[in-house]
């Protein structure tokens, strides 16, 4: 039979050809492409007359050539018309066409086509491939979102293994936790969308929304106005420690920006427009910033305000040339500033009005300042030197108030700010050069790098728990259990003394490994800034107890600091393993410290003994006894708290995470502080955590 395909070609390119599709012997130069379409019409010629023959009917032309139309046909289907497509494809075409004509962004497109996959798993173990968009109801809508919070109960079902395939490629692509509401509501407002077109495009007449009811919990929103009390404000005390407390360079944007906001006093609005082009010089060598207010609500009223520049602000603009961006909306520069008033301690507690709830509630400060009361805190400390602090209205505060300081002369005007802000006078010249104060610093010390968390080869920096608490119980956990302390301890370490000679042999009658870890304890006391750690005691007066406790053994270890030096004065085991504690009369330890401190006895140096032994300041061999020190003490800390909490390797809290408990122990490996995190966790606690540094090691950031 001569089968006749249709199509039409050139009778040069044929040539090359035999009648059966085959090559000429001797061809070298031919058509790629059209041998390969012969190719492929063989194939299918193949597989049309093996469906003939498979139906016991007799291959004749006209049933070969419409059993190849319908091969043809079904690898080249015709264009689906919108109206009959399905819901999936239907609304995978949507979000293709709102991303290719520029409606939608990257990020939006990604979350529309992860949320396409989850629908048409959704549907499929629904058993509703087929629905078509007109067919979605708002029962199956609800359905449909309680399926993607939960749908990590589905992927983990063997029942459901041929849609969620545990292949190395795609295993991370499944959901392994429940998913948070908050972020569903983001991905879902494309899929809010869609019906929304669908029905502006006549396509369905009602959107599945239309009597649709959330279900899911809003998002908490907080709206806070002042109420009679403590004003919604820094106090200058307060707005002192925010100047005075050294930052990590993650905050030093934020903290500059508020400050020099706070010095000027202007709105949100006019802070963000402000540049060198609004800064001028006196005849005097004042510097001052000039800028117009537009009150749009009142008519579009414009207030010209000038205010003269304090030095701190002087030397913030200098430093960062008015670079600041927090984006086009005040929440990121909310949240920052919430962020560096709670790092600088602005924790007090302010009795506000939540208009969102119509209730009052008590709050820290520093959850609830935002940038709308940096103007209220600039009026507020000038009213502190009138003692008016805190009074309200259009005369005292508001850009028509900044507006009739002008009025003022302008070398008063920077007086009484230089006052009221604690500040020294200074002078400039026309470039912005100082001529009359101390000279400028480019680099703020009050900014420090930020140490990272592991050093070089991945090692994690030692660090010690300077503080662990415990979190009520129907309290939620923090986001980070974890709060990480910077700031230089000593200059050098402490000179260590050994007073009388009975810590040296209660010392030498105590077990090898004991010894080492009480030598690492004191190694601790010569770097440690401070002692408000939970393994050391202030048991009386000036005398501090170090407590060493390994293998269900005690170990208490008497000192006290005499000027910059450690007096150990004694040593004893409080208590062994099934035994009560033991109690020392300290009269004696108190007279013991007496008779040193006027002389009648003298102690010997110890800091050679315990360089000797754990390796001289500088060598490789210290730094790692500096390690080990600190993760033995912070490994008893952690077997400490969880004794305390009663908690044992069956207690239902730590069923999930008993290969992370199990690194709690007497081990001499730094805890990874990810490790710590999820052992915070299942404590319900939460961890202050320090790393005694030198001052040598202590650089401010350039």
């Amino acid at each position: 039979m001569l089968f006749d395909t249709g199509e039409k070609v050139q009778a040069f390119d044929l040539m090359p050809f035999a009648p059966d599709g085959s090559l000429q012997p001797c061809v070298t130069s031919f058509k790629e492409a059209l041998q390969q379409e012969i190719i492929h019409y063989r194939e299918l010629l193949s597989v049309a007359c093996l469906n003939i023959r498979q139906r016991g009917e007799a291959i004749t032309l006209t049933r070969l050539k419409v059993e190849f139309e319908n091969l043809l046909r079904k690898e080249n289907p015709e264009p689906q018309s919108v109206e009959d497509m399905t819901l999936v494809p239907r609304f995978r075409l949507y979000s293709n066409e709102e991303h290719d004509c520029g409606r939608i962004s990257d990020r939006r497109y990604a979350d529309a086509r992860a949320l396409a996959g989850k629908l048409e798993r959704y549907l499929v173990i629904r058993e509703r491939s087929d629905i078509l968009p007109r067919e979605f109801t708002t029962e199956m809508l609800v359905d449909f979102e309680k399926f993607c919070i939960d749908e990590y109960l589905y992927a983990e079902d063997p029942m459901y293994a041929s849609l969620y395939p545990r292949d190395f490629a795609r295993n991370s692509e499944w959901p392994k936790h429940r998913l948070q509401e908050l972020s569903l509501q983001k991905v879902l407002l494309c899929f809010q969308a869609f019906w929304q077109d669908l029905v502006s495009f006549g396509e369905i007449e009602k959107s599945p929304y239309a009597d649709y009811v959330s279900w899911m919990e809003p998002k908490k929103f907080k709206k806070y106005s002042e109420i009679h009390g403590d004003p919604l404000t820094l106090t200058m005390d307060e707005f002192q420690k925010v100047l005075n407390t050294p930052v990590p360079e993650s905050l030093a944007p934020t903290r500059y920006a508020f400050i020099l906001h706070c010095c000027l006093g202007c709105r949100g609005e006019d802070f963000k427009k402000l540049g060198f082009s609004n800064i001028a010089v006196s005849k005097e060598g004042i510097p001052y910033i000039y800028y117009t207010h537009v009150d749009n609500r009142h008519k579009g009223y414009e207030s010209s305000i000038r205010v003269p520049i304090v030095r701190i602000a002087f030397d913030t603009l200098m430093r960062t040339q008015f670079d600041y961006f927090f984006g086009c909306y005040n929440a990121p520069y909310n949240k920052m500033i919430q962020k560096l008033l709670r790092f600088c301690g602005i924790t007090r507690t302010v009795c506000l009005y939540n208009s969102r709830t119509g209730v009052t509630e008590e709050v820290p400060l520093c959850d609830a300042f935002c940038q709308s009361q940096i103007h209220l805190t600039h009026m507020d400390i000038l009213h502190e030197l009138e003692t008016i602090r805190g009074i309200r209205g259009n005369c005292h505060t508001g850009p028509r108030t900044l507006e009739q300081m002008k009025e003022l002369p302008l070398e008063e005007h920077f007086r009484r700010l230089n006052q009221a802000f604690c500040q020294k006078p200074f002078h400039v010249d026309e470039n912005l050069n100082i001529i009359d104060g101390v000279p400028f610093q480019p680099h703020d010390p009050m900014v420090y790098r930020e140490m990272p968390e592991k050093a070089y080869k991945g090692k994690t920096i030692p660090y010690i728990i300077e503080k662990i608490s415990v979190l009520p119980a129907e309290g939620q956990a923090p986001e980070d259990c974890i709060e990480i302390s910077y700031h230089p301890d000593l200059s050098a370490e402490r000179p260590l003394y050994v007073c009388g000679d009975q810590f040296e042999s209660y010392l030498a009658g105590v077990d090898q490994r004991l010894r080492i870890k009480v030598l690492y304890g004191l190694l601790l006391l010569r770097r440690l800034g401070s002692f408000d750690v939970p393994f050391i005691k202030q048991v009386k007066g000036s005398l501090y107890m170090l407590r060493t406790q390994l293998f269900g053994c005690t170990e208490a270890i008497y000192f006290y600091v005499n000027a910059d030096s450690i007096v150990v004065l004694h040593g004893r085991r409080l208590k062994r393993s099934g035994q009560k504690a033991k109690t020392l009369p300290l009269e004696e330890l108190e007279q013991l410290r007496w008779e040193h401190v006027i002389g009648k006895c003298v102690a010997k140096d110890y800091s050679t003994v315990v360089d000797g032994a754990l390796g001289a300041l500088g060598t490789q061999e210290r730094e790692s006894s500096w390690a080990r020190a600190c993760s033995c003490y912070v490994n008893q800390v952690l077997i400490e708290t969880k004794e305390g909490l009663g908690l044992d390797k069956d207690s239902e809290p730590m069923k999930d995470e008993k290969g992370v408990i199990g690194h709690i122990g007497h081990r001499e490996r730094t805890l990874p502080l990810d490790y710590l995190r999820r052992i915070l966790k299942v404590f319900n606690c939460k961890a202050v955590v320090t790393r005694p540094l030198l001052e040598t090691e202590w650089r401010p950031a350039k």
